[in-house]
């Protein structure tokens, strides 16, 4: 986008162009997510954002590609190359004061990241995170979480079957207000995006006709298009945050010493 167009866009929205929060994602897989976040920032929907590195947390998985396709750097920072969390997250802290990022989605990541003074770091989980969030519900596990709850609880009340059955996408802080709480999707909520599950899911779970992986997958397919579509309007948010916390004073991401 030409500099005179994204002028223009920004004015729309009241963005000075000296307003522009400089946003990372990071990543430890396919990167369909984080392509959301590169891209909106680059083509200029997603107004506010000016991406300058992505973090895989893994080698050689999709995201790296997908950072390459949108122009924007990628570096490696390998889990397993670190014998302690601790140790890891230090060079995410790194990476991240070396591009100056205001900003970090987590995009997919399936570390746990902690707080970072002075970087905000929001995260959209695509499931209730407060029944299927934590530890290990990431990617395709958060469906299928879900759905064996779902299940269990048509099991014991059978006429639920015929019930409007729901899942949604939650967006929130990765990193708790909290400064005694340490853990994966603990963070405060901003958004909740609720979302209907065609019943031709659970109908198939149900009667055996559909294995939990298929019909996981045809949720995660499902959600998608909503986790997408909020994607956009959350981004904006939490880089205007990240501009008011600027102009006001208020303390943002960090809430324990990294």
């Amino acid at each position: 986008m030409g500099t005179d167009s994204l002028q223009n866009l920004l004015r729309g929205y009241g963005i000075g162009i000296d307003e522009l929060v400089d946003t990372a994602a990071i990543a430890s897989g396919g990167g369909s997510t984080a392509k959301v976040y590169m891209l909106g920032a680059r083509d200029g929907w997603i107004p506010g954002l000016r991406f300058k590195v992505l973090i895989s947390t893994k080698e050689d998985v999709g995201c790296i590609e997908k950072a390459k396709e949108c122009g924007v750097p990628c570096v490696v920072v390998n889990r397993k190359s670190f014998a302690t969390q601790t140790a890891f997250n230090g060079k995410i802290y790194s990476v991240l004061r070396k591009h100056r990022v205001e900003l970090a989605f987590l995009a997919g990541c399936n570390q746990e990241i902690y707080g970072i003074p002075g970087i905000y770091i929001p995260n959209n989980h695509p499931a209730p995170k407060k029944t299927d969030g934590g530890k290990g519900m990431y990617d395709i596990m958060a469906h299928e979480h879900v759905l064996l709850r779902i299940k269990d609880e048509i099991s014991r009340y059978p006429h639920l079957i015929n019930a409007v059955h729901r899942t949604c996408v939650d967006h929130h802080e990765a990193i708790s207000r909290d400064s005694n709480k340490r853990g994966m999707d603990i963070g405060e909520l901003l958004t909740t995006v609720w979302v209907d599950i065609p019943p031709y899911i659970i109908n198939g779970l149900m009667d055996g006709s559909l294995e939990l992986r298929p019909a996981a997958e045809a949720l995660q397919k499902h959600v998608m298009k909503y986790e997408y579509m909020s994607i956009i309007s959350n981004a904006m948010m939490a880089a205007q945050r990240v501009r008011d916390a600027k102009k006001y004073g208020i303390r943002i991401g960090g809430f324990e010493a990294g």
